[in-house]
């Protein structure tokens, strides 16, 4: 009796020392030598659609900023265990780590796209976007040589109002003309105004002796405008035209 419970004892630390040597790898064929490979649970797989969508917004200097954002809230993971990272043409975006992305002209059109892994599912779930090549206009704005208020500055502004930006760095255009360059994924049109007021009124230009027009097409391309105005009684702005040459 007692060298049957010896054997068995023997019996019980052979088998215990093995299973130790198969779960620590040890080398050895999880399926040769009379072990039995067990694998591990198969993890549930991360379902659900991400979104990514862009919004524009404007900043102090007139600059449009896109913003990238990634709804993720159709996952099934529980959304603090999710980790995140955006790629631009599937090359990682170095500390791009969040659920928002704001473009920068390196993205300008690339394909950027947003990628979740779940810690505790597996599989990973994606979105993207293309970022459009926006609309650029080199726009030239020169005094006619019979304009009367040739000391105004010009602004140029979007179609539903706010500065886009100045006609010239000095604020007095010459003859010869000053050249600015205006980007934008979403303007269509813009205004040309002058910021000498009379009882706190701007004056805008209209376009091309059109009476009541004061919006300009704003396409990709070169443009140019030559100014005009006159002066009532000495002070007041009127007849101030933009016309295309």
């Amino acid at each position: 009796m007692e060298n049957r419970k010896a054997w068995l004892g023997i019996q019980v630390i052979a088998l215990v020392f093995g299973m130790m040597v198969v779960g620590c790898g040890g080398g050895e064929d999880y399926n040769s030598g009379g072990y039995v490979h067990i694998p591990p649970p198969e993890e549930d797989p991360l379902t659900g659609t991400v979104t990514v969508t862009s919004n524009i917004a404007i900043d102090y200097s007139g600059t449009e900023i896109m913003t990238l954002t990634a709804d993720v809230s159709d996952l099934n993971g529980e959304a603090y265990r999710n980790e995140y990272q955006w790629k631009r043409d599937d090359v990682n975006i170095s500390g791009e780590r969040q659920t928002t992305y704001k473009v920068t002209s390196d993205d300008i059109g690339k394909k950027i796209s947003f990628h979740v892994t779940n810690r505790g599912l597996s599989g990973e779930k994606s979105g993207e976007y293309t970022v459009p090549v926006p609309t650029t206009l080199n726009l030239t704005l020169k005094w006619d040589s019979n304009a009367q208020k040739k000391d105004t500055g010009i602004t140029i502004e979007r179609e539903n109002g706010g500065r886009w930006a100045g006609a010239s760095t000095s604020g007095n255009l010459t003859t010869t003309g000053t050249t600015i360059t205006l980007t934008s994924w979403r303007e269509t049109k813009f205004k040309i105004r002058t910021t000498y007021t009379f009882i706190g009124d701007p004056f805008y230009f209209k376009k091309d002796n059109d009476e009541g027009s004061e919006l300009f097409d704003f396409t990709n391309g070169l443009k140019s405008f030559v100014l005009t105005n006159t002066l009532i009684l000495g002070t007041i702005l009127d007849d101030l035209f933009a016309t295309e040459e």
